[in-house]
């Protein structure tokens, strides 16, 4: 055959795969929402890029100081959202919108209420917050209190557009609230307001984010009938959800505290710096996830085929990962060059490595949202063990960067094999009708 009629038949199959890939639902809005959430990541860079540029190093400082206390007391909101787009993939699946209408109104109003308690105890103790964080002025503390009001609240009507299957609205409000928080931070620090302008700056993007979120949930407001809401059922569910969040966290962030205890201050860093190029295939992979959730929640709902969503999804993270795996092997000292300098080169011969377990990280990621997705706990005893025997492993095994990160991809592949077993021997137990209880 002729090098030409190798060439056009690859080509014509290469075309006849990306028409069959526009027609699937998962890889249309893992799109849209991949992108959204690109460009709402990229701007977030550029306000920290813009801020520290415009701040110096030690104003800079607060900023993020003030950010990780903002992080920490939000830990409860990425639980949220996921929850709530579980209850409303179930509910979308009934075609019960009432039931959603209500469900956010409720929650929304409670978390309103805690947002205020917390902003509350930010007030009264802004002098001694400030103090610990060796800011002079507590007036940061109560401008970053002010986002409370509202951002317990966001997760609410994300979780919401999330469980609805509405990808370009979701994506829309993570882009408003970055493109608000870059372009009203560069105008107010430009001003002269410098930290108070910042903060102010991620405050007021809260406020713009819930709005359009708010905006494209309006046509919920027909559905006024009231229908009472399981809140036990809702809570019970907060508890593994919490489990998987945390421990799945817990994976690729303990290695940072870990090496920062044992390490000294110039290996740390080297190693932080790999771990946050590891990170981009992660976050570069997030929004399949997001978008596997509810679709495998709602099918699982309606007694249909959920499974085909977990490895449609598993195939994307797999192809997306191996690229950016394949770019840190091949590359790894233009990279590391590029984003952190000539002092960080001498670790470029692990990135390729690094990628590797976050690869193996994003993998086992999907597979435990899949899982809580349609019920199924045990697993969640999985990635606990996991977590305790990635924290023992390098307590006993951290000689060198090499050895950490050895335990590290040893750990996520055990985790991957023991998922994989799992699905393999419940699989056949897998019987939506049987197994939701939410239907009773």
């Amino acid at each position: 055959m002729p090098i030409w009629a190798i060439v056009w038949f690859i080509f014509m199959n290469l075309i006849n795969i990306s028409q069959n890939l526009k027609k699937n639902a998962l890889v249309k809005h893992s799109a849209v929402f991949f992108t959204g959430s690109m460009i709402a990541s990229i701007m977030g860079y550029l306000y920290h890029l813009a801020m520290g540029r415009m701040l110096g190093p030690s104003n800079y400082a607060i900023v993020v100081s003030l950010l990780s206390l903002f992080t920490l007391i939000s830990v409860p909101a990425g639980m949220l959202q996921t929850v709530i787009a579980k209850f409303t993939a179930n509910a979308k699946a009934d075609e019960n919108f009432d039931y959603i209408n209500v469900l956010q109104k409720y929650f929304s109003k409670s978390f309103f209420y805690v947002g205020c308690v917390i902003f509350a105890v930010l007030a009264i103790f802004s002098k001694p917050i400030a103090g610990f964080l060796r800011i002079d002025s507590y007036i940061p503390v109560l401008i970053l209190g002010v986002v409370f009001f509202v951002v317990l609240i966001v997760p609410v009507f994300r979780g919401v557009l999330q469980g609805l299957q509405r990808f370009k609205a979701l994506s829309l409000s993570l882009i408003a609230d970055a493109m608000t928080k870059l372009g009203l931070g560069l105008l107010l620090v430009f001003m002269g307001l410098r930290v108070n302008g910042a903060i102010t700056a991620i405050a007021m993007s809260a406020y713009v984010g819930i709005l359009v979120t708010i905006f494209y949930l309006k046509d919920l407001k027909k559905f006024d009938k009231k229908v009472a809401i399981e809140k036990k059922k809702i809570f019970i569910y907060c508890i593994p959800v919490a489990v998987m969040l945390l421990t799945t966290a817990l994976y690729y962030n303990i290695d940072i505290i870990m090496v920062k205890h044992y390490f000294d201050g110039t290996d740390a860093g080297h190693y932080s710096a790999l771990s946050m190029l590891g990170k981009i295939i992660v976050f570069g992979t997030m929004s399949i996830v997001g978008v596997m959730f509810p679709m495998v929640a709602e099918a699982f709902r309606k007694g249909e085929n959920y499974s085909k969503f977990l490895w449609q999804s598993v195939g994307i993270v797999a192809l997306l990962s191996g690229i950016g795996i394949a770019a840190y092997f091949i590359f790894p000292h233009f990279i590391i060059g590029l984003l952190y300098g000539k002092e960080y080169q001498v670790v470029a011969p692990y990135l390729g490595y690094v990628g590797i377990f976050m690869g193996l990280y994003a993998i086992v990621n999907i597979f435990a949202q899949f899982f809580i997705s349609i019920q199924k706990y045990t697993p969640l005893i999985l990635l606990v063990i996991a977590s305790i025997l990635q924290i023992v492993a390098l307590m006993i095994f951290h000689s060198s960067i090499k050895e950490v990160i050895v335990v590290m991809n040893i750990v996520m592949v055990s985790l991957l094999v023991a998922f994989l077993v799992y699905y393999l021997f419940t699989k056949s137990s897998y019987n939506p009708q049987n197994l939701n209880e939410f239907k009773k």
